[in-house]
């Protein structure tokens, strides 16, 4: 499935609140973004768009916090496969 329904543990002591679950889907896709937005990183000019989307507000537990993602799929050249 490409890293779907994948236990994930995220510690950050004082930023994340111990013991918070969240069941919104997301990718590894999206860590890449997520931490080049914590660290205040410009987007790069000239690369190819990137799939992951950020995932701070489900990481750092914000109220009502949504997955940026309806569903994922992916392809393997022209194939669809998951």
């Amino acid at each position: 499935e490409g890293g779907m329904r994948e236990p994930t543990v995220v510690w950050w002591p004082g930023t994340i609140p111990a013991g918070t679950k969240c069941d919104e889907l997301m990718t590894a896709m999206d860590l890449l973004p997520t931490f080049a937005r914590m660290a205040e990183a410009p987007p790069v000019e000239g690369r190819p768009a990137i799939d992951g989307r950020d995932i701070n507000p489900l990481l750092l537990a914000e109220k009502g916090a949504k997955s940026p993602h309806d569903y994922f799929f992916y392809h393997q050249g022209e194939n669809l496969r998951a």
